[in-house]
């Protein structure tokens, strides 16, 4: 929420794009319905000349005021029967993790939709696709036990940039010399 009012401030002192009152007061409004918990922890001002134009913004803290003790928890509903918080709080970010896998395949694989006329051709292509979830999850896996901890998407954008050149000359008595080199990149993936 922060952000957001720094933004709009900003906005206005460099007088880029709100300048009328009422459609910062609108902007004000749709940031408090995005950050219904905190909004109520600020207090906002709003300078501006008797035209109807804003000329300034400016947001403070309310110290003193009792924040709620559900700002930042997360609820979650399940038919487990365990009491380990840890254990939930596992769970439900591999579940997580696994959707969010499934998602970029089917954007980036085109797993979705299915166009085959076949029961057989459909079970194919879903196969592959647990097939490129595994082969995901096992990267992913490998990269974490390395300490890095990005998402698939990331992955696969730094993976892009990988560029590896073999280059193959024959020396003075004819014999084949190869070189195989990969281009360097502030974080290497091999």
């Amino acid at each position: 929420m922060k952000k957001g009012f720094w933004l709009s401030g900003e906005e206005l002192l460099l007088k880029v794009a709100l300048k009328k009152l009422d459609k910062v007061w609108e902007r004000i409004g749709r940031l408090k319905e995005r950050y219904p918990s905190i909004h109520q922890y600020y207090e906002i001002t709003v300078t501006h000349d008797n035209k109807g134009t804003a000329t300034d913004l400016t947001y403070k803290e309310i110290h003193g005021q009792k924040k709620t003790g559900k700002a930042g928890v997360y609820f979650l509903r399940t038919s487990l029967d365990t009491t380990h918080e840890k254990t939930l709080w596992t769970i439900y970010n591999a579940l997580r993790e696994i959707e969010n896998t499934f998602r970029v395949l089917k954007t980036d694989i085109d797993l979705r939709p299915i166009f085959h006329k076949t029961d057989e051709a459909s079970m194919a292509h879903l196969h592959l696709g647990l097939l490129a979830y595994w082969l995901v999850s096992t990267i992913r896996y490998q990269l974490k036990l390395k300490g890095i901890n990005h998402q698939w998407r990331e992955i696969v954008r730094i993976m892009n940039t990988q560029k590896r050149v073999t280059t193959t000359v024959q020396n003075k008595n004819g014999l084949p010399y190869k070189s195989d080199n990969a281009a360097n990149h502030p974080m290497q993936l091999r």
